[in-house]
C-alpha cells in the first residue's frame, strides 16, 4: 500500500506498523509504502470509515515522529533510524 495521507501514516505508526520504504522521487511529495496484509487492509478501511480506535497519546507521539521524519527527508537529511530502505 502506498499513501501520502499523513493521518493514515500516523495512525499506522501509532499501531506499531512501519513503512517498508519511502518514495521521495517527487520532491514535493513523500509517499510511504507499507507491506500489505489482510489486517492492514482492515485497519485502513476502519481509518477511512472513522471506526479506528487509537489512544490519543499514541497518535500524538506518532504524529510528532512522522512530522519529524518528513521534515528530515525534505531537508535532505537522513535520520539514522529512517534511512531509505
Amino acid at each position: 500500500m502506498k499513501t501520502k495521507d499523513i493521518g493514515l501514516v500516523t495512525a499506522l505508526h501509532a499501531l506499531k506498523y512501519s513503512e517498508s520504504s519511502i518514495d521521495k522521487t517527487n520532491s514535493r511529495q513523500i509517499y510511504f509504502i507499507f507491506d500489505g496484509d489482510d489486517n492492514l487492509d482492515k485497519l485502513v478501511t476502519h481509518y477511512y470509515s472513522g471506526e479506528l480506535k487509537i489512544s490519543a497519546i499514541d497518535f500524538f507521539r506518532a504524529y510528532k515522529e512522522v512530522k519529524s521524519m518528513i521534515y528530515s527527508l525534505k531537508e535532505g537529511y537522513e535520520n539514522k533510524s529512517y534511512l531509505y530502505r
